[in-house]
C-alpha cells in the first residue's frame, strides 16, 4: 500500500473525532470586560503663599456641583496629615529632632495634635513612608485634591493624574501670607523663606535627583495673573476631559 495511502487512513479518524467535538458559542459573559478607567485625581505643588488651600477647596466644592459622583471630591492637606498621625500615633515631641535637620516641616503640621501611646522610635523615614502608601491609595480610589507633601511625586506614574503648580510673585505672596495670617510685611516675608528653605530640604532628603521643572506638571498657573472663579473654571473644565467615559449596563 502507498505511503501517502497509509498515512491519509490514520489521519482521517483524527480528523473526524476532531469535527465531532462540538465549539461552545462565544457568549456575552465568555468576553473579559476591560478594567474601568481611573477616577481622576489632582495634585497641587505651590509657592508658599500662591494660594493653594483656597484653589483647592473652591474647586472641589464646584466639581461636585458641576460632577457629582457616588463619593464627593474631597481636599486633603492638614487631613492627611492628621490621619497619618492617627495612624502611627505620634505626638510632636517625637519629630522635634526633625526640625534640627530641617525638617520643621512636619512638626508645623502635628505640633497641634496630642495623641498617646506614642511610637517611640518613629521618625522621618517611617512617617513619610506612611504619608506616601496613604497619598497613593487615595490617588488610585480617585476624586482627590492632594495638596503638597511630595505628591506629584509619589503620584507621576499612576494614571488619571492631573498635577498643578502655583506660583505668583513674591511680593504678592508676602501680601497674602500677611492677610492669611495676620502677620506683618517682615514677619510674612520671613515666614515664605522658612517654608521655601524647609521645602528645598525636603525635596532633597526625599526625593534626590528630581525637580519641579514646568514639565513635571499638567499646568502651571500664576495665581497673581489669574482670578480665582477664572482658575476653577477653567480647572473644572480640564477635568471634565479627563473624566471616564461610563459603559452603559
Amino acid at each position: 500500500m502507498p505511503r501517502e495511502v497509509l498515512i491519509e487512513e490514520h489521519v482521517r479518524p483524527i480528523l473526524g473525532a476532531l469535527r465531532s467535538v462540538p465549539v461552545p458559542a462565544k457568549t456575552v459573559t465568555d468576553v473579559t470586560e476591560p478594567p474601568p478607567p481611573p477616577e481622576p485625581f489632582i495634585t497641587i505643588s505651590r509657592q508658599p503663599g500662591a494660594g493653594a488651600l483656597t484653589l483647592a477647596h473652591q474647586l472641589a466644592d464646584a466639581l461636585n456641583a458641576e460632577l457629582p459622583g457616588d463619593r464627593p471630591w474631597t481636599c486633603w492637606d492638614r487631613e492627611l496629615i492628621e490621619k497619618v498621625a492617627a495612624d502611627l500615633r505620634l505626638s510632636a515631641r517625637l519629630i522635634d529632632e526633625l526640625e534640627d535637620r530641617g525638617h520643621s516641616w512636619i512638626r508645623d503640621f502635628l505640633e497641634s495634635l496630642s495623641l498617646s501611646d506614642e511610637v517611640r522610635h518613629a521618625d522621618d523615614a517611617k512617617i513619610y513612608a506612611r504619608v506616601v502608601q496613604t497619598i497613593r491609595a487615595l490617588a488610585q480610589a480617585g476624586r482627590v485634591i492632594i495638596v503638597g507633601r511630595g505628591g506629584v511625586f509619589i503620584t507621576r506614574n499612576m494614571p488619571g493624574g492631573i498635577h498643578l503648580r502655583l506660583v505668583a510673585p513674591l511680593e504678592k505672596r508676602i501680601e497674602f501670607i500677611a492677610r492669611q495670617y495676620q502677620l506683618t510685611t517682615e514677619q510674612a516675608a520671613e515666614r515664605i523663606r522658612e517654608l521655601e528653605r524647609n521645602r528645598i530640604l525636603f525635596y532633597r532628603h526625599f526625593w534626590p535627583g528630581l525637580t519641579l521643572s514646568p514639565e513635571t506638571f499638567t499646568l502651571t498657573i500664576n495665581t497673581a495673573a489669574v482670578e480665582m472663579p477664572a482658575m476653577v473654571q477653567m480647572l473644572v473644565t480640564l477635568v471634565k476631559h479627563s473624566v471616564p467615559a461610563r459603559r452603559s449596563p
